[in-house]
């Protein structure tokens, strides 16, 4: 089966670099695929059956400390969850949150503290905008009870919700919350009007597997979980206060920054199922302002409840005028009368136009009746709609989100997600809980998840169908699309979306120019994407035109197309012409400074230069310009020369490499070059061999590993030997630390492997920030804080490809099997797996010598067939297979069918 894909973009020549999918017909073959009988598998010996272990009475949470303990809120850096206590025990909590939303559409962070604080979802990428008045409330009373209500957020966190009347209200003294992206539950809300009730709050916005329509959804969904335990009814209302933050945003340029739209209006919608209220800016002219406009709108589904809604709150209010009934009553206001609004008497309309007020926002709520034993659940929906992004030089292009030919406003987008909400759910928990409940280590297994984030905070996704990841979001000033590090950081993107992927290689296939100059970026997404004067033309560094050769090398292998090949074959000649002026080809280390590039550099040269041999083989001569008719072996000659010199003059005796002293040419960067071809260009001739490569990451991972700095992170002296400062690194060092682990995993020492991921993600915890949020809020001013965020913290998905060892290239048609199991797992496999072009899952037993893949699902965005002619456990540094096994009859992949990959004693045969 061949992938086609299909994406529209701006340019005409975008949208023929993807017309060249093409197809491959089974009968290519002389032989049609026959079944084969599955051949038994042998029983394996009786093993002596031991007692049982008496199983340890769970404790999921903390326990309440006591007064005198003044315990501080904590993280397990183990399973990624964390307890927050208020004011009574010493009021700790996080200034960090989980981001919600869609891809390209901007996120709302949730904290573990039960606030909801900063938000890019008004097309203010890098400049993030304050939700800290948004707020849950509750209120509950018992049969025979007078009703108590409270703030479902920490006392010690209500002063920083920016709201006067909300700063005295009730609240809680411990939440003990669990995120694992997209999904986050805060539980064990531990106050005394909570109760009789078990009450938690989940929220999430669908992500699912290659569905970009599906995954891209402005709106976050807040459930509220309600459970009565005891004999006797309960009657529960719940609140939801959302401040109205249109207009707000703005660029980190100075002088490029908006306050709120000063003329709202807040509207009353319905639906049979939601009811809720849209908030809207008033007469907006087209000027730059207006990219920070547009609408937002929260409701609840009505089923079971009754729903209630204030059209229009001043944040700046001293109190709020209706609590006393909200605790009685549980709603804010007896059903039939009119809702108060600022303490004055108003008409029930259907509209409100807000032209006094600096801050507004809106309250909707429902109340609802528990009987004894019952569970229910309470949807909220939170929408935005920012369609347009005006660039700050009038004269530049306008851009279009891709929401705005999807829905026409924030109430569509609600409307849509409510009807679809059960079905996206389950389709977002299905490939989230493969993973969560799969044998990876624990800690990886949480890190993988919660590093998605970026996909939604470093994201731009327009309506013509042009897909950008941004770099730093923080110090990136707009940039948009990242050529830097970009093999590495996507493993998962390529996977799950390779449509998204392949729209953003493209552009930068369309940006490289006809001397091979790669440029790093797409464009500055606040000037309609241009490309900023110091970026237009970049030469002189080997790093992007590498990484775009091996790239489009890769895409054209895993689509098996030669068209594809034939059409790019000119630039990716002009590129390795462009590499040959970097440089000569000697290797750079620290014992000499002053020859050639640097051992980062020749890595992914050697990498680039064998993938344009391979596509010089396949191609007509006159595609590689610039080059003879043998220019195949040409770069091949190339490679080895400049392989033996990177070997013998990178490593030292015993296998020790010498070090650059760069930061992007340091430690595991400079294993980068063999990774491109043990990963995304698997199939082709590695540098180092097995042993080599085993030697270099021990030498590395030591260094990682005893050098230490003040702060306890054990690696940042050695990521940054020049002693760049902290901010600078941030989104290097986890690049760095699973590099090492990419590469070292497949030594006999896999457990060594994991420990500088290990640390680092230990060391973000005691941060406060596991998902390494680009933008927050700072608790205590309100204001926005910017530290560094990156697209590489995905690197992480590649950790784990490392370990199944598992990979397949359509091109050779080659499945490469090849496990290296860090020891917590136990000798076992049983996790999902990801690629382009299908979903399923792998078991492997090692004592057992028995291996299978289950094809769960093909990729929607793929068509065509899949084969499966040969497995092998890799290539080595001659260019030969290892472990290899021909198949008798190729073997279709199709979802729902079982491949044993492994049966002892001998490798392989296919189901």
């Amino acid at each position: 089966m061949v992938v086609i894909i299909s994406c529209v973009f701006s340019e005409n020549a975008s949208a023929q670099f993807f017309s060249f999918f093409g197809r491959r017909s089974q009968q290519e073959y002389q032989q049609q695929p026959v079944e084969l009988t599955p051949t038994p598998r042998p029983r394996p010996k009786p093993r002596p059956i031991k007692p049982p272990k008496p199983t340890p009475k769970p404790t999921p949470y903390p326990a309440i400390p006591t007064l005198s303990s003044r315990m501080p809120g904590t993280w397990n850096a183990a399973d990624g969850t964390a307890t927050s206590y208020g004011g009574l025990y010493g009021g700790n909590y996080w200034d960090h949150g989980m981001p919600v939303g869609g891809i390209g559409t901007g996120a709302i962070e949730l904290y573990a503290d039960g606030r909801f604080g900063a938000a890019s979802i008004m097309n203010n990428y890098d400049s993030s905008i304050s939700l800290s008045g948004m707020v849950l409330a509750l209120s509950v009373k018992t049969y025979s009870g007078g009703g108590k209500a409270t703030l479902l957020c920490l006392d010690s966190s209500r002063p920083s919700l920016q709201s006067p009347a909300l700063a005295n209200l009730p609240a809680l003294q411990a939440i003990h919350a669990q995120a694992a992206w997209p999904f986050m539950r805060l539980e064990n809300l531990d106050f005394e009007p909570v109760r009789p009730l078990k009450v938690a709050i989940n929220a999430w916005s669908p992500m699912v597997i290659g569905e970009e329509k599906d995954s891209s959804y402005p709106a976050m969904v807040i459930e509220l979980d309600l459970t009565n335990p005891t004999n006797s009814p309960v009657a529960v209302g719940t609140e939801l206060f959302v401040p109205n933050v249109i207009g707000s945003g703005g660029s980190r340029t100075p002088g490029d920054s908006f306050d709120v739209w000063p003329t709202m209006r807040h509207d009353a919608l319905s639906t049979d199922s939601l009811y809720g209220v849209m908030m809207s800016a008033v007469s907006v002219p087209a000027t730059r302002a207006a990219t920070f406009t547009g609408t937002m709108f929260v409701g609840v589904e009505t089923s079971g409840v009754l729903a209630n809604r204030i059209l229009h709150r001043d944040l700046d209010e001293s109190n709020v005028s209706w609590w006393k009934t909200f605790e009685s009553t549980q709603r804010p206001y007896a059903s039939g009368a009119v809702p108060p609004q600022d303490g004055e008497t108003w008409a029930n309309v259907a509209s409100f136009d807000s032209t006094k007020h600096a801050r507004n926002g809106a309250v909707v709520g429902a109340s609802l009746h528990l009987a004894p034993q019952e569970r229910r659940i309470v949807p909220y929906i939170v929408a935005w709609h920012a369609p347009t992004i005006y660039p700050k030089t009038a004269s530049n292009p306008v851009l279009k989100t891709m929401s705005a030919v999807r829905w026409g406003d924030a109430f569509q987008v609600a409307t849509d997600l409510a009807d679809n909400r059960k079905l996206l759910k389950s389709k977002t928990a299905a490939w989230h809980r493969s993973v969560m409940q799969s044998n990876y280590p624990t800690i990886l297994k949480v890190r993988m998840v919660n590093d998605l984030s970026a996909l939604v905070t470093n994201s731009v996704l327009l309506d013509d169908g042009r897909f950008m990841m941004m770099p730093s979001v923080a110090s990136g000033r707009g940039i948009a699309g990242m050529m830097s590090h970009r093999l590495e950081s996507y493993g998962f993107l390529s996977a799950a979306f390779p449509r998204l992927d392949a729209s953003e290689l493209s552009q930068f296939a369309n940006l490289t120019d006809e001397h091979g100059n790669v440029p790093p970026m797409i464009g500055d997404i606040h000037e309609g994407l241009t490309m900023p004067k110091e970026f237009a033309t970049v030469t002189g560094r080997v790093d992007l035109p590498a990484q775009m050769v091996v790239s489009l090398v890769s895409l054209i292998r895993q689509r098996h197309n030669t068209e594809l090949g034939k059409m790019v074959a000119p630039k990716i000649s002009a590129m390795l012409k462009q590499m040959q002026k970097c440089g000569d080809f000697s290797v750079y280390t620290v014992d000499t400074p002053t020859s050639g590039t640097s051992s980062y550099g020749t890595g992914i040269r050697i990498a680039a230069l064998r993938a344009g041999a391979w596509l010089s083989g396949i191609v007509p001569p006159d595609k590689m310009k610039d080059h003879n008719r043998h220019a195949s072996d040409s770069f091949a000659a190339q490679a080895n020369a400049l392989a033996s010199d990177y070997a013998t003059k990178f490593l030292r005796d015993a296998g020790i490499p010498r070090l650059d002293t760069t930061t992007d040419a340091s430690f595991a960067s400079a294993l980068a070059g063999d990774w491109f071809l043990r990963g995304p260009l698997q199939g082709m001739r590695v540098i180092l061999s097995d042993s080599q490569l085993a030697a270099a990451c021990a030498s590395l991972i030591a260094t990682h590993i005893t050098e230490t700095d003040a702060s306890g992170f054990g690696f940042y002296p050695v990521v940054n030997a020049k002693g760049v400062g902290l901010p600078d690194v941030v989104h290097l060092a986890p690049l760095m630390a699973q590099l090492i682990a990419e590469a070292f995993i497949g030594s006999p020492s896999a457990d060594l492997a994991m420990m500088p991921m290990t640390r680092l993600i230990r060391c973000e915890w005691s941060m406060s920030d596991p998902w390494r949020q680009p933008l927050r809020i700072d608790a205590q001013t309100g204001k926005s804080v910017s530290v560094q965020g990156s697209p590489a913290t995905m690197s992480s998905w590649r950790v784990a490809e490392a370990i199944t060892g598992f990979s397949y290239d359509p091109y050779s048609e080659t499945l490469f099997f090849d496990p290296k199991l860090p020891n917590e797992m136990k000798g076992k496999l049983s996790v999902p797996v990801f690629t382009p072009m299908m979903q399923g899952w792998l078991d492997y037993d090692v004592e057992a010598t028995s291996a299978t893949l289950t094809v769960q699902a093909m990729n929607p965005a793929e068509r065509g067939e899949y084969l499966i002619k040969r497995i092998a456990k890799g290539v080595n540094e001659q260019g030969k297979f290892k472990g290899e096994k021909l198949l008798v009859y190729p073997q279709q992949l199709r979802p729902g069918k079982s491949y044993a990959l492994m049966r002892k004693p001998v490798w392989i045969e296919l189901e």
